[in-house]
């Protein structure tokens, strides 16, 4: 059988955005894409950071209200860790307590447990997929010519299926793959053509041209849940609903003539099949370190590192209550200050001419919760006499 899905990230932190700035997003940018969701009762796959979750509920609740009713009913939910941190800047620790606190804001504004993890950055190691394991998740989303590069052997349909990353020991995590590029459709395509570079006629050509190849291939398409208005926003690019719509209008109804239908992944996972169990490399993420660490970034991150060399030795350190609720405090504080969007230096983005501006409150946001870190360590440490670290 043939199958097309949908995937939406939302991480409400929009770099572009300030801080307090937030309301346009949801009004202007989630309600329009799951109305059109909904409009064309195309199935599609939300993942949602725990930080833009409780931003919803501050802004607009009822949005949360109508995803948590179509849970199950054609939306299905995955993770998104809490703040959108840099995957590849994090020790272990920290990207254990990232996934849990998602989960953990997941269940109890959803009422479920997701099964899926969308990866900032897409990335994807053995260390972070041995975390989410240990989180209870069952699947991560990566990208399809990351199989490509790394098992050139594999035949073309392989790339866009369901696999199992070997992690040895026995134990192994299931991978998703999503397609942001298609060999009829070019490089990212679904984006170009919300962009305006690619008409919807021409994609969802390309779109068919390739599922109809095979007899069983599974092909998903994702964008930012923030589409609508941060294209505008960011680019100028106006009309990205309507090309939305007019796209998803040729997809549902064409799909009984091509021969394909549409699920989300959660549901497709249900469905008995045989799945390749594979060795992987390493994907440390899309973004260059550099971006995060070196440049206007350097200053913070040098701050970052000797706060969190702190608060690791803490937390392996014996306390007693009154500090251990002082260190969770501080651990609340380090999490929001992993957020990507406020940590980019110097990013020169592919797809459109000109510097990726950061707003001046994001950046200051990272740098308060650090700052806030570093006060209640120091006060934990004059409370056990070990001074300054």
């Amino acid at each position: 059988m043939r199958y097309i899905g949908f995937s939406f990230s939302f991480n409400i932190q929009r770099c572009e955005v300030e801080v307090g700035d937030e309301a346009p997003i949801v009004e202007q940018g989630y309600w329009p894409l799951l109305r059109t969701l909904d409009t064309y009762r195309v199935p599609a796959d939300l993942y949602i950071t725990g930080y833009s979750t409780g931003l919803i509920n501050t802004i607009d609740r009822s949005l949360a209200d109508f995803i948590r009713a179509r849970l199950g009913k054609g939306l299905a939910l995955g993770t998104y860790t809490y703040t959108h941190p840099i995957p590849q800047i994090l020790a272990p620790e920290e990207m254990r307590r990232q996934v849990m606190r998602g989960i953990t804001l997941d269940r109890n504004n959803y009422g479920l447990s997701p099964k899926g993890f969308f990866p900032p950055e897409f990335a994807r190691t053995n260390e972070l997929s041995r975390i989410l394991l240990d989180c209870g998740l069952e699947y991560t989303i990566v990208l399809s010519n990351f199989l490509e590069q790394a098992h050139p052997e594999l035949p073309e349909a392989e790339r866009y299926a369901p696999y199992d990353i070997d992690l040895g020991g026995g134990k192994s995590l299931t991978a998703v793959p999503i397609s942001p590029d298609l060999p009829t459709a070019g490089r990212r395509f679904f984006k170009r053509m919300l962009l305006g570079e690619l008409t919807p006629a021409k994609a969802a050509e390309a779109l068919f041209a390739f599922v109809t190849r095979y007899d069983d291939i599974f092909v998903i398409l994702e964008r930012d849940a923030e589409t609508i208005y941060i294209d505008e926003l960011s680019s100028g690019v106006t009309h990205t609903k309507e090309r939305l719509e007019e796209f998803l209008e040729l997809v549902t109804r064409n799909a009984p003539r091509e021969g394909f239908a549409l699920t989300t992944i959660e549901d497709y996972l249900k469905i008995p099949q045989k799945r390749k169990k594979l060795r992987m490399p390493d994907f440390p993420g899309i973004t260059k370190l550099e971006t995060f660490t070196h440049g206007p970034s350097r200053e913070l991150w040098e701050k970052t590192l000797a706060v969190r060399e702190r608060l690791l030795s803490l937390d392996r350190t014996a306390l007693d209550s009154e500090n251990r609720f002082l260190l969770d405090r501080a651990w609340e504080h380090i999490l929001l200050s992993h957020n990507s969007d406020g940590r980019i230096g110097d990013w020169q983005p592919e797809w459109k001419p000109g510097k990726h501006i950061t707003a001046a409150s994001r950046k200051q946001f990272v740098a308060d919760n650090l700052k806030a870190a570093d006060t209640i360590l120091s006060r934990i440490e004059q409370n056990r006499g070990t001074g300054s670290l």
